[in-house]
């Protein structure tokens, strides 16, 4: 069980959060009675033959009619270097082709670099570029759809991946994509005791506080635009208030407390200002969610 990967075309997904949600479940369904063998990408418009393609070159197939030729051409292409078999066997992907869209699934040890590739030939290429691990739906870098969260304690989302390998779903947990993606390893092993074709969820408590959601989440940036201006109204309003304290009085049990209070909120403002940088620089977004 690995990290899953999903792009499509344009035309193809709706863009509508409900909508895409719907069509994703019913395209993640396996037909057991048919033989599909899903592998045949030659059903496949340009745009998903040149995605897959630049996937094959870094990440050859594991099994399927492409699996041969990729897994050679990978081969010849690393040349004469130590533990070639080792390595190929590494960066060995499953694929699952359907006329519109393309399902993958690799070892979790790949996800970032994985992760970073399809993405990017999915821009390249005018593809949709479905992120599992946040929920959001890329139909350019500028143009993104985010999936509802369900109201309740954890973010639940719904998986099932046909694959040509003998396994029917694959899991991919949330928590362990976000990890594995932006270089913060923690355990993907799902449970086997889970149904693979109902919802289930990341272990990444949602808190209602903005202030709870700003500290717990990793890399310290605001969750959202509303969470942003929740916590950075609060820090400029205890900046005035105190600066105004500070120049309007001499008592030392009032003034010391203002003084206190603003320093700690120019000190949070920077580190506020900081995390969210980082965050940007790494993952590309300003906010964690």
């Amino acid at each position: 069980m690995g990290f899953c990967f999903f792009v499509c075309m344009k035309e193809a997904a709706p863009h509508e959060a409900d909508a895409f949600s719907a069509w994703h479940e019913e395209q993640t369904s396996l037909d057991r009675e048919s033989g599909i063998t899903y592998d045949d990408i030659s059903i496949c418009p340009e745009e998903l033959k040149r995605w897959y393609e630049v996937m094959l070159s870094h990440f050859p197939a594991m099994n399927g009619r492409d699996a041969e030729s990729s897994q050679l051409a990978y081969t010849m292409m690393l040349g004469d270097i130590p533990f070639v078999q080792a390595r190929l066997e590494a960066h060995l992907t499953n694929y699952a082709v359907k006329s519109n869209l393309i399902f993958g699934e690799c070892s979790w040890v790949l996800a970032k670099e994985v992760y970073e590739l399809a993405r990017t030939t999915a821009a390249e290429c005018g593809l949709v570029f479905f992120d599992y691990s946040f929920g959001r739906v890329y139909f350019s870098e500028t143009d993104v759809l985010r999936l509802p969260y369900e109201d309740v304690e954890y973010e639940k989302y719904s998986l099932s991946l046909p694959l040509i390998i003998p396994m029917d779903y694959a899991f991919s947990w949330i928590e362990g994509a976000q990890g594995y993606i932006y270089g913060k390893p923690r355990d993907p092993s799902p449970d086997s005791s889970h149904d693979a074709l109902q919802p289930f969820a990341s272990q990444k408590k949602v808190y209602k506080s903005a202030w709870l959601r700003w500290f717990a989440n990793d890399d310290g940036a605001f969750a959202s635009h509303k969470d942003m201006w929740k916590i950075v109204g609060t820090l400029s309003a205890i900046l005035v208030v105190g600066s105004v304290i500070i120049n309007t009085t001499t008592l030392k049990a009032v003034w010391m407390p203002a003084t206190i209070a603003v320093c700690i909120a120019i000190t949070m403002l920077g580190v506020a200002l900081v995390t969210s940088l980082l965050h940007y620089y790494k993952t590309g977004h300003f906010f964690a969610e």
